[in-house]
């Protein structure tokens, strides 16, 4: 049987749940947010790509260290190993 940690669990709902629900959440400060000018459709679909990335790069930057973290927990990374 496989074992459910963190890390697998993040690395499923990444991109089913964060990565659109960033971009969804973007597009609606795009759209709804009366400090920022008024965007076009095509503008507007620029930023929610853009907050997919940055979505994406978040996880997968906690996927690493998680993993350096769970290395190190076990004992099989020397203490002066730092995650890059």
């Amino acid at each position: 049987m496989i074992k459910l940690t963190r890390g697998r669990i993040v690395a499923f709902l990444t991109p089913f749940v964060f990565v659109p629900a960033a971009a969804w959440a973007t597009g609606l400060a795009a759209r709804y947010l009366p400090f920022l000018p008024h965007f076009a459709a095509g503008q507007i679909t620029a930023f929610e790509v853009t907050g997919a990335t940055a979505a994406l790069g978040v996880a997968l930057h906690w996927l690493h260290n998680n993993a350096w973290w769970e290395k190190h927990g076990a004992g099989l990374l020397d203490i002066t190993d730092t995650p890059s």
